[in-house]
């Protein structure tokens, strides 16, 4: 059974062999892995993609929470040390800045929901 399709797909659209983003000029290759277009539209500056300050705010959050379910997904697979003596799984580290920033940027989404206020305020 296929996969389903990600939303996120819908943000962008094919032009001249390459997907734009729909909010801004940003570019990609159409061999791109839906995840750099999460990152491009969280409006967390990380992973190598640039930040679209375009995008409204509801798409930059929808963006982030499905990057931050993705990383907490991925967290709970890490096994708990066994005897003293870490996995190879537990080895690879949560990317602090990134988790910082998505902390920050969660702290953000939060105030804006609850007082109204300008998209580029979202942005980090």
């Amino acid at each position: 059974m296929p996969r389903d399709r990600d939303p996120f797909w819908d943000h962008v659209e094919e032009v001249d062999g390459r997907w734009k983003c729909k909010y801004c000029e940003q570019r990609f290759s159409l061999k791109v892995s839906v995840s750099r277009i999460k990152s491009h539209l969280s409006g967390v500056s990380a992973q190598g993609v640039e930040v679209c300050r375009n995008a409204p705010a509801e798409v930059h959050r929808k963006a982030y929470e499905a990057i931050l379910s993705k990383r907490q997904k991925l967290m709970s697979l890490v096994p708990i040390r066994d005897q003293g003596q870490a996995s190879v799984s537990q080895e690879m580290e949560v990317d602090t800045p990134m988790l910082e920033q998505l902390e920050r940027l969660d702290r953000m989404t939060t105030d804006m929901l609850e007082q109204p206020q300008a998209p580029e305020n979202l942005l980090v």
